[in-house]
């Protein structure tokens, strides 16, 4: 599916009847990145995926997907994220709490400042050099994050072809904008997933995001890599599930 707004095409899947549950994905998903979780709870839930528009700044696509969410659902929603994902539905709740009535957090952080400190060299080296080195340099680094899940290559290659070298800069944009950190949000329902062998996430990131929410729900996957909604679908749609109903 498609929709326009604010002259930028934003793709999206919307599979089942119920509450609404709003996933964004990460910086290489895109709108079928959360099949497996659609087929399992479009039975009890809405779940609508988005695929991040083309969008420069944070504050920025926060605003967009306020008009794009508005639109598609009349009443308060759930909202979740994997990595990226997560970063950005922190800065949405933060800005439209009113809109937001559970908060869903996988594999992400809070405070991207060391992120900051690792990556702002390869992202500003990036925008000079050619784009097939940008690629092979960013397609190395995921080949060893994936791991012992190599059948997920195919997927996240596909993805990097057809954002391009604009288009991943503008993502990684998004976790490296200067921002106030840790981010933190005033909101009730809040549950909190993340892998104990996430390799792209660092477990410093993951105990502050905790610490943070102290009240939060917490799933651990002691195996999982960075896409445990990938690599445990049926284990994560069942910790949606149970979370979802305890609401």
């Amino acid at each position: 599916m498609e929709l326009s707004k604010s002259g930028k095409t934003i793709r999206y899947t919307d599979v089942g009847e119920g509450e609404t549950l709003i996933l964004l994905p990460g910086t290489l998903g895109d709108e079928t990145l959360f099949v497996n979780q659609q087929d399992a709870l479009k039975d009890s839930f809405r779940i609508v995926v988005f695929d991040h528009p083309r969008v420069s700044k944070l504050d920025m696509l926060v605003d967009l997907y306020h008009e794009v969410f508005n639109e598609l659902v009349d009443s308060r929603f759930i909202l979740g994220g994997s990595s990226v994902g997560g970063w950005i539905a922190q800065h949405y709740t933060k800005k439209y709490p009113e809109d937001v009535k559970s908060l869903i957090l996988g594999n992400t952080f809070c405070d991207n400042s060391s992120l900051r400190a690792q990556s702002l060299k390869l992202y500003s080296t990036s925008g000079w050099v050619p784009w097939f080195m940008f690629r092979r340099k960013f397609w190395s680094k995921l080949r060893k994050d994936l791991g012992d899940y190599p059948e997920l290559l195919p997927y996240f290659d596909a993805n990097i072809k057809k954002m391009g070298k604009s288009g991943l800069r503008q993502r990684l944009w998004w976790s490296l904008s200067p921002v106030e950190v840790p981010v933190t949000v005033d909101i009730d329902h809040i549950l909190l997933i993340s892998s104990d062998d996430d390799p792209t996430v660092p477990a410093p990131l993951t105990r502050q995001l905790r610490d943070t929410y102290p009240k939060a729900d917490v799933h651990r996957f002691k195996r999982g890599g960075h896409f445990p909604y990938l690599t445990r679908p049926d284990e994560y749609s069942d910790v949606l599930r149970t979370f979802l109903k305890g609401q």
